[in-house]
Formats: C-alpha cells, structure tokens, sequence
C-alpha cells in the first residue's frame, strides 16, 4: 500500500503503523521477516523495503509564537512565499527567513543568516530572543510584512530569520524522534516524506514518496482504545486549522486524562481526521 492507506490499514486493525526506538526495535524487524518470501515490486529500487510509522508534513509551517490571541481572523495563516518556494531543497529545509524582497523562503535550520549582530543558526536565534525579548517575529499581514521588510533591506542582509518553521519528521502517534537510524545519505528527497526501513541493508531508514506502494508493519499493544467526539465551545478567534492551537488543545486533553485517577496505565490520545481531512466542523 502507499503510506496513506498502510497507515489507515494499521490504525483501523492495530494501534497504528510502527514507531521505532531503538536498535532492538530494529533488529527485531528485520528479523520478523523472510526476504526471499518477501513480494518486490516493480521498481528494484524499492525491493525488500517497508514503511515504518515516520513522516514529515511539508505544510504545516507555523510560527514560533503559539498564543492564539496574538492573531486575529486568518493573521497566523499569512504567509508571502516567493515563487516554488518552499521547496525543501535536498529534504533539509525547515525554517523560513524574510529576503531583501519581502518574500518568504525556507532554509536549512543549520543555516547562518541573521540581521547585525552575531550570526545564529535557526533555533539559537529562537532562543535569543527569547531570553532578551519576547519570542521571534511573526509576520502577521501586509502591513506588517512592508515594515519589516524596511529593516531588512537597512541591516544590508539579504535575508534574515524568522519565527516560521514547521514540524521535521514524526512519528505516527505525534511523538518526536528520539531515536534514528537513517542511511548516512539520506533524507535527501525534497518530496519524499515518508520512510521506509531497507530490511535488506541492517534496516537502515530511507525517505521516499508516499505514494510508493510497497509492504508495512503495522503494532499493536495490550489495553483499551476508546474514540471520543469533542465538541469546543469558544468564543476566541482559534484557528482550528492550525497544528499548533491542534497540539495545544491534545497536550491538555492528555494532561485531564492523567490526572484522572479512573484511568490506569500510559495514557495516548491523537486526532482523528474525518473524511474532508479535517479534524473539527462548525456546529449548523
């Protein structure tokens, strides 16, 4: 199956594709399977692989500051890119930077490019100012886009951070990765965001495209899984569509459900998108 439907597959039969967090979990895969009864596909190139629970989702850029009342009516969805961009050049790109012309593009995180002072990779930058200001800029609408693309055509840099970033590589449950096992050359793909495990080659971690159709694993635990509807009544301006506000809102549901003294054992809660993709819908 493509990623998509292994994943669908798993979570309607299972808990959900496979999470790998360690060197145990890895030779215990490749160890749960037989490579010559094992189907190919077409493409050698994809022979003896398959998906594990790992992907990245190249739209959901966000910014650095969360509070939901910070923005108003569509303000943390405005975004100014310049033409094919992002583009994820070579699978590495993830934070955004403000060019000299006023357009957004994405850059390495590693990247070194901030206005007068001392240069910063991303996520140093995010830490200073934090600790000296607030948190970085966020870029709001046009108006706010003109003046700080002033300052950066003053400061006599080509392009300088800012608070726009989003989410890497997770697993399927929404966890980080904590542990990796990637091929040294890889991810490489600007639109290969899903991994597979080469069972072949040690079961080291390649990315490839997600509509690749190739073999899955799918786990399982003991316990219980429940699905519960949540109905928010609010009278902020909450973007919903936003995957920030969206993993705010899991962290407390997760939070309410450990300090239940009702329930028992480790407690996982995750969205569960409807068939439009979306996860809430306004009430008639």
């Amino acid at each position: 199956m493509s990623w998509p439907d292994a994943q669908s597959f798993c979570r309607q039969n299972f808990l959900d594709l496979v999470s790998v967090s360690s060197m145990e979990d890895v030779t215990l895969l490749t160890q749960m399977v037989d490579l010559d009864a094992m189907s190919t596909t077409a493409q050698t190139t994809n022979r003896y692989r398959a998906w594990i629970g790992l992907s990245e989702d190249l739209d959901s850029w966000t910014w650095s500051i969360t509070d939901p009342d910070f923005y108003r009516d569509r303000e943390a969805v405005f975004r100014n890119w310049k033409i094919e961009e992002p583009d994820n050049y070579q699978g590495k790109e993830s934070c955004g930077v403000l060019m000299y012309s006023g357009e957004f593009a994405d850059l390495e995180t590693r990247c070194f490019v901030c206005p007068s002072g001392p240069k910063m990779s991303w996520s140093a930058a995010q830490s200073f100012c934090r600790q000296h200001h607030s948190d970085m800029a966020s870029v709001r609408s046009s108006a706010e886009l003109q003046h700080m693309k002033g300052l950066v055509q003053s400061s006599g840099e080509k392009a300088v951070w800012i608070g726009l970033y989003r989410n890497t590589w997770l697993w399927a449950d929404g966890s980080n990765v904590t542990f990796s096992h990637w091929r040294p050359t890889e991810p490489n793909g600007s639109a290969e965001n899903c991994a597979a495990a080469a069972l072949g080659d040690g079961g080291v971690w390649e990315d490839l495209g997600c509509s690749t159709l190739m073999p899955f694993f799918c786990y399982d635990v003991p316990g219980s899984q429940q699905v519960v509807k949540v109905k928010l009544v609010t009278s902020s301006s909450l973007d919903l569509g936003d995957p920030a506000v969206l993993a705010n809102l899991l962290q407390q549901f997760e939070e309410k459900l450990k300090e239940d003294s009702r329930v028992e054992g480790e407690v996982k809660v995750r969205w569960i998108d409807q068939s439009d993709g979306r996860i809430f819908h306004q009430d008639e």
